[in-house]
């Protein structure tokens, strides 16, 4: 019935809203927690401490599961890479599209004064 009604858009307005008020709350708690009025509250000054500590290791566990998320299929086609092709690393080809160039034989060109053509053959082209 939720999908039929339409609600979609408040519901998504309510995370928003509540995404926003967690934001400010944090915020303040942050700024809360630099007084030094709450270190002399004792258990009481540890509370708002906790609670922002606690939000952030959140946070960054979240942010290091996406991270781990995102990047755990590019292993898995790598270690399965290794396993049916050793010699041959995908890596390679999508970065340096050109993996065997150290076998290819370096061509020096000198750029100076047209040299004379030798016998029989046709003048040098004019500079």
């Amino acid at each position: 019935q939720f999908t039929q009604t339409g609600w979609w858009t408040a519901f998504i307005a309510g995370l928003v809203l509540k995404w926003a008020i967690l934001g400010l709350l944090l915020h303040l708690g942050e700024g809360v927690i630099r007084f030094r009025v709450f270190d002399r509250c004792g258990l009481l000054g540890l509370v708002p401490d906790l609670w922002v500590r606690a939000h952030r290791m959140a946070r960054d566990i979240l942010t290091s599961a996406l991270i781990l998320g995102a990047l755990i299929p590019l292993v898995l086609i790598n270690a399965l890479n290794d396993c049916l092709a050793p010699g041959l690393s995908f890596h390679h080809w999508l970065i340096y599209r050109n993996p065997n160039i150290d076998s290819k034989k370096e061509v020096i060109v000198s750029i100076g004064a047209p040299q004379p053509a030798a016998e029989g053959g046709s003048p040098p082209p004019p500079p």
